[in-house]
Parts: structure tokens; sequence; C-alpha cells
């Protein structure tokens, strides 16, 4: 299954291609020029996580779920909202909201 990941004006950030769907969807990423204003709030936030400063990594997630971001099948143009989004050097996964 391939997804388009937008930010709440709805412009597309990026296209996943999802590799596995449990309790959290999981795949690769590949981000439009769009997602340049967002990719050292990700970057920021895997650091963090690396690095176990959980405070702060609880704060980029925050700043992360005010975004809005959700996804959009292309296929059939059905939106859905996520949490938990992680974008990483190896990979995105999310929650179905």
């Amino acid at each position: 299954m391939n997804l388009k990941l937008l930010d709440k004006s709805g412009t597309t950030v990026g296209e996943i291609f999802v590799s596995a769907e449990n309790s959290a969807v999981l795949g690769d990423f590949f981000p439009t020029p769009a997602f340049s204003i967002y990719e050292s709030l990700f970057r920021d936030h895997e650091q963090a996580a690396n690095d176990q400063l959980f405070v702060e990594v609880d704060r980029l997630e925050e700043e992360i779920s005010s975004l809005g971001f959700y996804v959009m099948d292309p296929r059939n143009g059905i939106q859905k909202k996520i949490t938990d989004l992680q974008i990483m050097e190896d990979g995105i996964s999310f929650r179905w909201a």
C-alpha cells in the first residue's frame, strides 16, 4: 500500500510505501521538497530519542502532533488522521488515530 503524507495545510510532504501494519504502520518514506521545512524537527526528535533525552522527546512529539499531519490513500482519496508520527533515517512509523 502506498500513502501520501500531508500537513494540515494539505501540502504533500512525502510518500509512504507501507511495509507492515499492525498496532503501528511502518514503511519507507520518500520526502517531497515541501518536507524540507520539517526535516530538522524530525531529525532533532530522532537524535533526542537516541540520546534518551526524554523531556526533549516529549516536547518534540507535542510539536510534531500540533502540525496536524495526516495520510491520504491516492487510489481513493480517503484521508485518515494519524498519531505518534516518527520519521527517521531508516523509515516512518505512525498509528491510526
